[in-house]
């Protein structure tokens, strides 16, 4: 722009000035999110993740809405999460809720529901009851192999599993492979226990067993549970297998420290599988999975791998 006078004489120009006009309002909601899952992790706990919906300014948020009951359809926001996973707790135990999502972007757009998905918490967790059965204290000074009148029959896995024994009052494998053993008189109901205290830390990479519901123990078709407790030079490792066949299927692990002294015990109750330790007098669930391969009665059993480590106090109830 530039001024003129009534001649007309024409003046310079002034600056030159921009602007843009504004862009029309985003009104796009964002795309649904991908398929919702949820888990229960524990009587009061669920977890939730669901897959990233897409927007085309971008996703600011996701609004999670919950409700009482597997059918439900009373909905109420109960958190909002820039990401795609989130906790509820202070559930309550034994109970089903279901969740749902949408993703909402900065205008803000909201975009449509995610699939429904539900859960039920766990039972309320409660400890081992005492005082625990022990079958065995090993009270002996030598046995090997290890009998106790005929009541333990070695090699869960058949003759591939020799060797335990008992040494000085203690339980012992008797060579650096896996050696193990089952408790033959007695088939526990499908509600069962096993456990065992460490007297002498197996050695780094090496490891005690526990285990319950066994079937066909002393072939290598044998199946049920299993407790693995590893030495390791980081954190020790508590895990739960299932065992099919003879073969191990790894239905859970938790890094746990653990020492001598300490009782390590395997629950098995309905489809739920428990490790326990007690250090002193204090019971700590340190692992669970859930597996129905297996629901039945069994046999117990105990493992040893390595030379160095001995075991005390074996017990199933």
């Amino acid at each position: 722009m530039r001024a003129e006078d009534a001649v007309p004489n024409l003046g310079p120009y002034s600056n030159t000035a921009s602007a843009t006009t504004p862009a029309p309002p985003d009104t796009e909601p964002p795309s649904a999110p991908g398929t919702l899952g949820a888990t229960a992790i524990s009587s009061s706990r669920i977890d939730l993740s669901w897959g990233p919906a897409s927007d085309n300014v971008g996703v600011s948020r996701y609004r999670i809405e919950r409700c009482q009951g597997s059918g439900c359809s009373s909905f109420t926001e109960i958190a909002t999460t820039p990401s795609t996973s989130y906790s509820d707790t202070g559930l309550s135990a034994s109970t089903a809720y279901s969740y749902r999502v949408r993703a909402e972007d900065a205008v803000p757009n909201l975009g449509p529901y995610s699939n429904t998905a539900s859960a039920t918490t766990l039972a309320d967790v409660l400890p081992p009851v005492g005082p625990l059965l022990t079958l065995d204290s090993f009270n002996r000074a030598n046995e090997n192999p290890l009998s106790f009148g005929g009541r333990w029959g070695n090699g869960i896995l058949g003759s591939g599993e020799r060797g335990l024994k008992v040494d000085s009052n203690l339980l012992a494998g008797g060579k650096t492979a896996t050696t193990t053993a089952w408790w033959k008189p007695t088939q526990l109901g499908p509600d069962s226990e096993a456990f065992a205290t460490i007297a002498t830390l197996p050695g780094n990479g090496n490891s005690f067993r526990l285990y319950v519901r066994l079937q066909a123990p002393g072939s290598s078709a044998v199946d049920g549970y299993m407790l693995l407790f590893t030495q390791s030079s980081g954190t020790d490792q508590v895990a739960l297998y299932r065992v099919t066949n003879g073969a191990l299927i790894q239905l859970a692990a938790a890094d746990r420290a653990v020492a001598a002294g300490t009782v390590l015990l395997l629950r098995a109750k309905g489809n739920t599988l428990e490790s326990w330790v007690r250090e002193g007098a204090t019971w700590t669930r340190v692992g669970y999975a859930t597996d129905s391969a297996y629901p039945g009665a069994g046999y117990a059993g105990v493992g040893i791998r390595g030379k160095t480590g001995r075991l005390d106090d074996f017990g199933a109830r």
